[in-house]
């Protein structure tokens, strides 16, 4: 079906929100859709603030429908569907279902809706997934693999699909939607497969089937190519927040910067709302982490004009040091910060000293406070004072200072950073990685979580914050700051060894972020550093050139939570398992490690419902030994195994071979296989990429 020029659309969007708020990023998207929408119908999950619902309400021919937060985008729209009516979707020539998980337009919607009019298609999508020939959502799904399809996140149906019994039976027959592999699995992965194989024709705007085989989520893994060269005129909102590992499997961490980038430097786009939508409702270690918030600082020849001042907590690590380099980076006045009255010999470069009483980052803010400056720099010195031996400490001290005040073109780089109207409100020295600041990663809140959620909430700070998201490290204690970006930093209440973890949240709370900076030679060292490390960790757990770091994870994962973390990874051996429940019915949904010292290797299982046997292969690529498979239950169980080989009187197994258990199965009723002598084959990877999250998005 062709449309014309006076084609009625009929919209329907699903939107949610934690705080039931439409800000102007969200805003900007729906309103450039009802646009194109002669009605359109709104559907909200969860809370929706008042003055949001009077912001929705503003738009005309729109209903707004407020429901109860379950069953996902799926839900939302078959509720649409049915309010507005089967028999009133006649009316129509096209149904648009759109929702809040992309953004924009960086593109006018009048380019993509004019091309796709003139296409003679049943229905039609912004973009597809290229699929895959497993399925990570084998729990949910029926196929075992996954096909190419439209993303849910927009589809458009003529009048033939949207009238037809098919497309009504499609959602009313629709089973339960509780968890997102089942929206996943239930309506996006099916939906263009099921549609498409009842003789409704299909196209995608975006067209990128040249990459099927090649990656498997292009909106998520290319976005700036799809916006900039195939004319895609919206991104994914969780591109921002994802996080590294989301990426790091199928491309570089550079995907998301590349995009916010993009964006800031995007003439029709206000990157402005999008970092107030990001910051609202994103941690702002994920966003910190996800858009690589870490700079090697750009000198910049030009003088900056912007008036500056320096703090320094004399009785930090090379104090004098500091105060001296601030002098040489030509900061307007250096202020050292005394635990007294009393100025000690550090002090004796400085423009002048003041007590600061125990507390000196909040001394120097409210020094800025009665004396404003443009920017001000704090240099604290190692978090966790002096480690052993002092040269550790003084390497820590010396590579801070030089982050934040390696010379006058340096500093003039960092206050480029925190212009007025720029998105960056704190820029902080980058992380010690040696001697015992290693140990700081992954283990960044010490207990301080709660205490610093706390005081953020009842000043209206409030921020997403999650526990098991490491916050971002100012362990150096060295950091520039605006004066608007720390704003209420007088009123949380936080002991002086609290406050500083706190910042990059009250920043974010102000509209800021934080970002690490170091010089180029630093930078150098550190990527140094840090390769040593992960050669040598490498090293110590095994893996093999194929494996991937998410693979490595799974594998210490499994090591701890057997609570043998101390292990070398050469005693860890991953194979899947896949339930047989009679007929065609099968199940891939986990992956075992077993965990051995030579000795006797064990894994307890529990059945599924109707399951008439379990099959272990060893994961892809795999090679394993072992002598006396087993198994161990309360009921009759049988164990053999298939397709191995004996090799020196232990059994071989690789990608072929498999060990299947059968008897009477019980629902919830372990049973435990034992393995004696088990050990991989030094040539064969000790996990596979069936282990990696492919990241698929509803």
């Amino acid at each position: 079906m062709i449309l014309g020029s006076d084609a009625r659309r009929l919209g329907i969007y699903f939107f949610y929100d934690a705080d039931g708020i439409v800000d102007d990023a969200t805003w900007h998207m729906l309103a450039a859709m009802h646009a194109h929408c002669d009605e359109l119908i709104a559907v909200v999950n969860g809370e929706l603030a008042d003055e949001s619902r009077a912001r929705l309400g503003s738009l005309a021919r729109t209903t707004v429908i407020q429901r109860a937060n379950e069953g996902f985008d799926v839900w939302a729209y078959r509720t649409a569907l049915r309010a507005k009516g089967w028999d009133e979707l006649a009316r129509f020539d096209e149904v648009v279902l759109f929702n809040f998980t992309i953004l924009g337009p960086v593109h006018p919607l009048e380019e993509m809706f004019a091309r796709m009019d003139a296409t003679d298609v049943d229905f039609w999508g912004l973009t597809t997934h290229n699929g895959a020939a497993f399925d990570p959502f084998s729990a949910q799904s029926e196929l075992g693999y996954l096909p190419v399809h439209l993303q849910s996140h927009f589809i458009a149906v003529r009048r033939p699909m949207a009238t037809s019994s098919e497309f009504r039976d499609y959602w009313e027959l629709m089973g339960p939607i509780r968890s997102y592999g089942d929206a996943v699995s239930k309506h996006e992965v099916v939906f263009t497969k099921r549609f498409s194989e009842l003789g409704f024709r299909w196209a995608p705007y975006v067209e990128t089937a040249a990459t099927i085989g090649r990656q498997y989520y292009p909106l998520f893994n290319d976005p700036v190519r799809l916006v900039t060269e195939l004319g895609c005129p919206a991104f994914k909102r969780k591109s921002f927040f994802a996080g590294p590992a989301a990426y790091l499997d199928e491309t570089s961490n550079g995907v998301a910067r590349g995009l916010y980038d993009h964006l800031r430097a995007h003439p029709d786009y206000d990157e402005r709302m999008l970092l107030r939508h990001l910051l609202r409702t994103c941690d702002v270690a994920d966003l910190h982490a996800t858009l690589a918030m870490h700079e090697v600082v750009e000198p910049a020849s030009t003088p900056s004009a912007a008036t500056t001042r320096a703090y320094v907590d004399c009785a930090g690590l090379l104090a004098a040091e500091a105060i001296r380099a601030a002098h040489a980076a030509g900061v307007d006045e250096v202020v050292a910060l005394c635990a007294s009255d009393a100025r000690v010999h550090a002090c004796d470069d400085a423009t002048r000293a003041i007590a600061h009483a125990g507390d000196p980052v909040r001394a120097a803010i409210a020094d800025v406070a009665a004396a404003p400056v443009d920017a001000a720099c704090l240099v604290l010195g190692p978090a966790d004072g002096i480690a052993f031996p002092f040269s550790a400490a003084e390497a820590a001290a010396r590579g801070t200072i030089e982050d934040v005040l390696a010379g006058r073109e340096h500093v003039a780089g960092i206050l480029a950073m925190l212009a007025p109207g720029s998105d960056t409100g704190v820029v902080a020295a980058a992380p010690p990685l040696h001697a015992t600041w290693f140990g700081a990663l992954g283990d960044g809140w010490r207990g301080r979580f709660e205490r610093v959620r706390r005081a953020l909430e009842p000043e209206g700070r409030s921020v997403p914050m999650r526990a098991e998201r490491d916050p971002i490290s100012l362990e150096s204690g060295a950091l520039w700051f605006r004066p608007d970006a720390l704003e209420g930093s007088d009123r949380l209440d936080l002991e002086a060894h609290e406050i500083l973890i706190a910042l990059p949240s009250l920043a974010a709370s102000n509209g800021a972020l934080t970002r690490h900076a170091t010089t180029s030679r630093r930078a150098g060292l550190d990527l140094a550093t840090a390769v040593d490390y992960l050669r040598r960790l490498g090293a110590q757990v095994g893996g093999g050139s194929g494996e991937r770091f998410s693979a490595m994870l799974h594998r210490l994962s499994q090591m701890a939570t057997v609570g043998q973390p101390g292990h070398h990874a050469r005693t860890i051996v991953a194979f899947s398992i896949s339930w047989d429940l009679g007929g065609p019915s099968r199940v891939e949904d986990e992956h075992v490690a077993f965990v051995t010292d030579g000795g006797t290797a064990r894994v307890t299982l529990v059945p599924p419902a109707d399951a008439v046997s379990a099959r272990l292969d060893p994961v892809d690529g795999s090679r394993v030994l072992c002598a006396s498979p087993r198994v161990q239950g309360s009921t009759r169980l049988d164990l053999w195994v298939d397709g191995a080989v004996e090799r020196d009187g232990d059994l071989l197994l690789d990608g072929d071979a498999f060990v299947r258990i059968s008897g009477d199965l019980l629902q919830g009723e372990p049973f435990t296989i034992e393995l004696d002598r088990l050990r991989l084959e030094p040539e064969g990877p000790a996990i596979a990429e069936a282990l990696v999250d492919q990241g698929i998005d509803a």
